[in-house]
């Protein structure tokens, strides 16, 4: 192979281009060159603030005060660009950036940047929800604060994020949403714990929106009022402490138990007003309350305020599911009646509810506590973990609760709940044994038909060769 000359005007050009990179890749020199510092997006999250089919809300962090862009578009097709807000909260020195998408498709995946000329995103992904009833699955957890005032710690909360991460990855179409119940952090007012927070929520969060039922912990000690922080990182619908939204075959109520709810209150009545709507609408088949003190624990009294006012009405309006926090362990209880009475004995399987469900799910990071079973116990846990639900299209429900190991998770709990269509046919789920039974009917029956068959050409054949 001919070898190129290497002349020395080749060396003197690349030398200067050497210089040139050097030179213009210092810091200082090249903020002096491009007018300002790169200040890229971080702790991007997604959200709803409208409806979760045609609209999305990105909020995202900035150390410096840029424009608010976000730049979408259905795959393969044109870029939209649109402009939002930013503002400097008074707690911090950062900007937070929100920006809302309107009249967006249902149930179609886009892809999305945020940021601005200082500083870009990585490319993104979201689905918007489907119009229709369609199966869906979404990932629920509360209490991830760390131990204490001066324990910043948050290892366990990272622990179970990246645990749902691994699950996204590996659960068939991925999961739609998650859902937090609440107390994020120990001390709301903390800016340093709430940026190592958002830092492992991130790993999730670019893709699937968050939502949240503010626990006791987002608000300034033994007060109705949340810290600013929680209110100023967060977007959610409303007036982001009480809320609802639908999703597919579902509609969920985001209830702030630490706000007065008792009747006569504005959240009372909201609620009620909201419970009256959703019970006739008919696109939503399944009614799921999300909040942080639960109601009935075994770990103590329960909170009698819900018992009486909010429990009459869950059971009233066809609530099928309430989930809570605040206690540091997992529980599910067997169907409960606003008083606390079991009103059904299965475990794993049920028709249709004559109340709700409860489950309590703080295992997210909090330090774990202990409890008795009562009775009413159907299982309890106090490992670290989180919980996953899927609503098929058919009209199942599937419930299951996951805990980790020290060297995965695994499903420690799980129940169905299976609707009737409406000539009343029961949605059979395939892994039943019960209805493996029933699917074996036909078989049996079409069995007994072919042995009829070979016995009577056995006794003709029979008769033939022995006529007399």
């Amino acid at each position: 192979m001919k070898k190129t000359a290497f002349r020395p005007g080749g060396q003197i050009l690349v030398l200067s281009m050497i210089f040139t990179i050097c030179f213009i890749s210092s810091p200082s020199i090249l903020e002096a060159i491009q007018g300002e510092t790169s200040f890229p997006p971080y702790h991007v999250h997604l959200s709803w603030t409208d409806d979760p089919a045609t609209s999305m809300t990105i909020l995202w962090r900035t150390e410096s005060q840029t424009e608010s862009i976000v730049k979408y578009s259905k795959i393969d097709e044109a870029v939209n660009i649109v402009n939002g807000t930013v503002f400097k909260p008074q707690w911090d020195n950062s900007y937070i950036h929100t920006v809302h998408l309107n009249n967006l498709e249902s149930g179609t995946e886009y892809s999305y940047m945020c940021g601005s000329s200082a500083g870009w995103s990585p490319e993104y992904y979201f689905i918007t929800a489907p119009a229709e009833q369609e199966t869906f699955s979404f990932l629920l957890a509360g209490d991830s604060r760390n131990k204490g005032y001066n324990d910043p710690s948050l290892e366990d909360w990272e622990a179970v994020v990246r645990a749902m991460r691994e699950d996204m990855g590996s659960h068939e179409g991925g999961y739609d949403f998650f859902h937090f119940i609440g107390d994020n952090i120990y001390d709301g007012s903390q800016n340093h714990v709430w940026n190592s927070w958002l830092d492992i929520l991130g790993i999730i969060s670019d893709g699937i929106p968050f939502m949240e039922s503010a626990g006791n912990h987002e608000y300034v000690y033994k007060t109705s009022t949340p810290h600013p922080q929680y209110l100023d990182l967060f977007e959610h619908p409303k007036n982001e402490l009480w809320y609802s939204y639908n999703y597919s075959s579902a509609h969920i109520i985001s209830i702030a138990t630490d706000h007065p709810f008792t009747t006569g209150t504005p959240q009372y009545q909201w609620l009620k007003d909201d419970l009256i709507k959703s019970s006739g609408d008919e696109k939503r088949s399944w009614i799921l309350v999300m909040l942080h003190r639960p109601p009935f624990t075994s770990v103590d009294e329960g909170n009698e305020d819900i018992q009486n006012h909010l429990c009459p009405l869950f059971e009233e309006y066809g609530v099928d599911m309430v989930f809570a926090g605040h206690e540091h362990i997992y529980e599910r209880f067997y169907p409960l009646d606003c008083s606390g009475n079991i009103v059904d004995q299965n475990r794993t399987y049920y028709e249709e509810l004559s109340a709700p469900v409860y489950v309590v799910d703080g295992c997210a990071g909090a330090p774990q506590y202990h409890g008795t079973p009562k009775n009413w116990t159907v299982h309890m846990e106090n490992r670290l973990g989180y919980s996953r639900v899927t609503i098929y299209e058919n009209g199942t429900f599937h419930f299951q609760h996951i805990s980790l190991t020290g060297s995965g998770t695994e499903v420690v709990d799980e129940f169905y709940i299976n609707r009737f269509h409406q000539d009343n046919s029961r949605i059979i789920d395939e892994n039943s044994d019960e209805d493996k039974g029933f699917a074996l009917i036909p078989l049996l029956v079409t069995g007994a038909v072919l042995v009829f068959c070979i016995v009577l050409i056995v006794l003709m054949t029979k008769r033939k060769k022995n006529p007399n």
